[in-house]
Parts: structure tokens; sequence; C-alpha cells
């Protein structure tokens, strides 16, 4: 018993004391770290899994007889018996005229265009 009052023993229970707090402090540490590691990897499961869905609406949408039916008609040209195809050329956009602006003139100028 003698033992466990000695300084030394006392030391030696301090030091263990101060590894196990080092090792909780450290542990707490990685939790904290692995938890925002988490949180980002979940975001981003997030955004992945609503692209995978847009793209599966797209896929869908693609597939269905009524886009098919728009890409055989407005890209392929083809149309169904008894029906007419018609294409429209693109109008050419007119390009705005320069408008002149008038110079402006001195008075005496002015005048001499007016009586000359």
């Amino acid at each position: 018993m003698r033992i466990l009052y000695s300084p030394l023993a006392a030391v030696f229970f301090t030091i263990i004391a101060a590894v196990i707090c080092v090792s909780l402090y450290m542990n707490g540490r990685r939790i904290q770290q692995s938890a925002v590691t988490v949180q980002k990897m979940e975001a981003e499961v997030a955004s992945i899994e609503a692209k995978v869905n847009q793209v599966e609406r797209d896929a869908l949408e693609a597939t269905s007889a009524a886009a098919k039916e728009r890409i055989f008609r407005d890209e392929l040209l083809l149309q169904r018996p008894g029906e007419y195809i018609v294409q429209v050329p693109d109008q050419p956009v007119p390009s705005p005229e320069p408008s002149l602006s008038p110079e402006k003139l001195r008075p005496w100028q002015q005048w001499k265009e007016l009586l000359l």
C-alpha cells in the first residue's frame, strides 16, 4: 500500500491520466473531421442524385413518341402520307441604317445655305 502514496506513483498516474486525456481529445477531433467529411459527401451525393434524376427525365422525354415525331418532322423532314412540308426560309435581319446626325453649323453658315 505504501507504493500508492509514493511520489513516483503520483507521477505515473498523472502521466497515464494525461495520455488518456490527449487520446480522448484526438479521437474527438477525428470524429469532428469525419462528421464534416460525411456532410460534404452527403451534399455531393445529393447533387449527383439531382443530376441523375434530370438525365433520367431527359432520357424519358427523348424516347417518348412525341420527341421521336418532332425529330422526324423537324430534323429529318419526314411527313405522314398525305401531308406536305413547306419550308419557310429564315428572314435576314435588316441592319439598322446609320442615322446621320446633322452637323452643327454656325449661324452664318446656316444663313448662307438658306440664301444660296
